[in-house]
């Protein structure tokens, strides 16, 4: 028998030599950077930093980390009519205008927007946003590939999906309302999320799923509302939100007509995963939005209770009196005067947002009940994960083996 000798351990700065030549060898092969040393590579350090496509909602921002995560998938959940559409189009717009280079991505099978809604009451620009309709000419499965291919171009910033409980799978399709098609969707979710998570990642898009919810069959007593598509489907996001539409309150900021009815509405969220800010009392997480009708997200009324916090704004009856240096520099007969000046004079809204600083959270961390609500659910979560990789890979030899 041969024996076997152990070779001499190699110095650290042999072994560093030998990974760069492993990693130059492997990186030139396929004509791009893949793999080396974080230290020795800025390009592959950047990719590891975490960027976010911000919304346009300071608290929305503040509770996620930056907004929707590039690189990673997010999923927004919720009831009906709760703003789960309108705070993506919203953000798409919003970054349009801040970046002209920025290009949005869209996959519609709701068959729901309009140029109006669109262009007039968002401000998208059309020449930037890439739409994408679910058509039973092509089917769902050719139209998914299609957007696959959009993704490894890497030519948009931000894709979205609404909604996935609406993208049905063409087995479906083509059986009878008679037949049985129990998890046909669940799989083609997990389908999509295994193959495209690496392609969104590479390409730093910001990929954000809306889902519905759906009543969970069987449940009596607590939270009967789940999402929908299978539990396993919810496992490769980093970002989890719930959207619910709230009342509005008189003393919310929110403009009203002559008559006194809200011209907006009043929106709460509640992240139920976040792994992309560190371990924080923050990673659950509860605030509140408002949206103007016909404008989207409200900025401007919702930082005067902070404001009157830190003094920069004084009230002395019904009036607001914006304080610089012990003066009034201007004074307001209420906060839709407050509100119709600064939208007016966008140089004094700049200033005034710089004099107020990052203090304009109102974030509220989730109770113990909540949390342990959350990490129970995660513990099923990462089981049904494993059973379902395990189905679909048992399906798929299934259908490549010779009949």
């Amino acid at each position: 028998m041969a024996s076997i000798v152990p070779q001499q351990k190699k110095t650290l700065a042999e072994r560093l030599d030998l990974l760069d030549k492993i990693a130059d060898q492997t990186n030139k092969k396929y004509g791009k950077t893949i793999m080396g040393r974080i230290g020795a590579n800025e390009e592959i350090m950047d990719k590891l930093r975490l960027k976010f496509v911000p919304t346009p909602c300071d608290d929305y921002n503040a509770a996620t980390g930056g907004g929707f995560p590039k690189g990673r998938m997010t999923i927004v959940t919720g009831d009906e009519d709760s703003g789960k559409t309108g705070i993506l189009l919203n953000t798409i717009a919003y970054n349009q205008k801040i970046d002209p280079e920025f290009v949005g991505g869209w996959l519609e099978s709701e068959h729901s927007l309009k140029k109006e809604w669109l262009c007039d009451t968002f401000g998208i620009d059309p020449d930037r946003f890439f739409y994408v309709p679910l058509s039973s000419d092509i089917g769902t499965e050719k139209t998914l590939d299609i957007v696959e291919g959009l993704l490894a171009a890497g030519a948009v910033d931000m894709f979205c999906i609404n909604s996935m409980r609406c993208l049905i799978p063409d087995k479906e399709r083509e059986k009878g309302l008679s037949e049985a098609s129990v998890a046909e969707q669940a799989r083609l979710n997990a389908k999509i999320m295994r193959k495209w998570t690496g392609i969104v990642a590479e390409n730093d898009i910001a990929f954000v799923v809306v889902q519905h919810l759906t009543t969970a069959i069987g449940v009596m007593y607590g939270d009967t509302k789940v999402l929908a598509g299978g539990d396993a489907f919810k496992y490769w996001s980093s970002l989890t939100l719930r959207h619910s539409k709230l009342s509005v309150k008189d003393s919310d900021p929110v403009p009203r007509d002559e008559k006194g009815k809200p011209l907006g509405a009043k929106f709460g969220v509640r992240i139920m995963k976040n792994h992309c800010i560190p371990e924080s009392p923050r990673q659950y997480a509860k605030f509140e939005y408002f949206v103007v009708f016909g404008e989207g997200v409200e900025t401007i009324a919702t930082t005067v209770d902070k404001a009157l916090e830190i003094g920069l704004l004084e009230k002395h009856g019904n009036w607001l009196w914006w304080m610089v240096d012990g003066e009034a520099k201007e004074k307001f007969s209420g906060r839709a005067a407050f509100r119709e000046f600064m939208k007016a004079n966008p140089e004094a809204w700049e200033e005034y947002r710089n004099m107020l600083g990052e203090t304009t959270f109102t974030i509220e961390d989730l109770s113990e009940e909540e949390v342990e609500e959350i990490e129970k659910e995660e513990k099923k979560l990462r089981k049904k994960k494993a059973e379902t990789d395990k189905l679909l890979e048992s399906i798929e030899a299934e259908e490549v083996a010779p009949s």
